[in-house]
C-alpha cells in the first residue's frame, strides 16, 4: 500500500517521473545537490578521490550527506530518482511501528490514515503527500526525517519491550542519527537527546558496551568537521549556513 500511494502521489506531483528523470525549478536546492554529485562521480571515475570527497564545496554550506547519497543513486539507478523514491516508501511503517509502541495498534491505524488522506495536516508536516512532494523538489529533510523517527522507533520498540539491545542494533541507531544529522543539521539537538536517553538506559542496565557501538555508529558525522578542515583549515563543526 505504501508503495503503491507513494508512486499515486508522486505521479500526481510530478508526471514525468515516468521519463526517469527529474528536472529541479530553477533556485531549487535539488538543483545544486545533483550538481554535486554529476562532480562527485566524475571525480570518482577519473580516480581524483580527494575531489570526490570534497563535493564540490570547500566547507559545507548545504546539507553535506545529501549529495552522496544522490551519487549512489546514480551508480544504482542513473539518472532516475528510484534509490530516493524507494526509501520514501518506509515512512508510513515507521510511522505505524512508532505509534503502535507509543499508543497501540488501533490508533497506529487511525494516524496512519491521518498520514495518507487527511491533507490539514500538511502544515504540520504530518502528510504523506507532503514529503514525497518535497522528495522529487530535491530536499533532504524527508530523509532526515525518516532516519531521524527510524532510530526513535527502534529506542521505543527495545524498551517498550524490555528487551536488551543488540550491539548491531546499537550500532545501527548511532548510523542513523549521524545520517540524519548529515543530512538536516539543525536536528542534531533532537538526536542528542536520543544518545542522552540512550546512554542512561544502558547505564541503569549496566551495558556500558551499547553506548560504545552507538557513539561508533555516530562517529560517521566526524566527516562533516573532518572534511571542512581538510578543505578550509578551519573547524567548522556542521555547515558554514549557521554562519550566514
Amino acid at each position: 500500500l505504501s508503495f503503491f500511494l507513494s508512486f499515486v502521489f508522486s505521479l500526481y506531483f510530478y508526471p514525468n517521473i515516468l521519463n526517469k528523470f527529474v528536472l529541479f525549478e530553477g533556485g531549487n536546492d535539488g538543483l545544486l545537490y545533483v550538481h554535486f554529485a554529476h562532480l562527485i562521480s566524475d571525480y570518482i571515475i577519473q580516480g581524483n578521490y580527494l575531489l570526490a570527497f570534497r563535493g564540490g564545496e570547500a566547507a559545507y554550506d548545504l546539507m553535506p550527506f545529501y549529495r552522496y547519497i544522490w551519487v549512489i543513486n546514480y551508480m544504482l539507478f542513473d539518472e532516475a530518482p528510484w534509490m530516493l523514491y524507494f526509501i520514501i516508501t518506509f515512512f508510513p511503517l515507521v510511522i505505524y511501528d512508532l505509534f503502535k509502541e507509543l499508543l497501540n495498534k488501533k490508533w497506529a491505524i487511525i494516524f496512519l490514515l491521518f498520514w495518507f488522506i487527511v491533507p490539514i495536516f500538511e502544515a504540520f508536516g504530518f502528510f504523506h503527500f507532503y514529503y514525497v512532494k518535497l522528495t522529487f523538489r530535491g530536499f533532504a529533510e524527508p530523509l532526515s526525517y525518516l532516519f531521524f523517527l527510524t532510530s526513535l522507533s527502534f529506542l521505543v520498540n527495545f524498551y517498550n519491550n524490555k528487551k536488551n539491545i543488540t550491539n548491531t542494533n546499537s550500532l545501527l541507531i548511532g548510523l542513523l542519527l549521524s545520517l540524519a544529522i548529515g543530512l538536516r543539521a539543525n536536528i542534531l539537538p533532537a538526536c542528542f537527546i536520543l544518545i542522552f536517553f540512550f546512554c542512561i538506559k544502558s547505564f541503569k542496565r549496566n551495558k556500558l558496551n551499547k553506548i560504545g557501538f552507538l557513539l561508533l555508529g555516530f562517529s560517521l558525522v566526524l566527516i562533516i568537521p573532518i572534511h571542512n578542515y581538510v578543505f578550509t583549515k578551519k573547524f567548522i563543526p556542521l555547515t558554514i549556513a549557521a554562519y550566514k
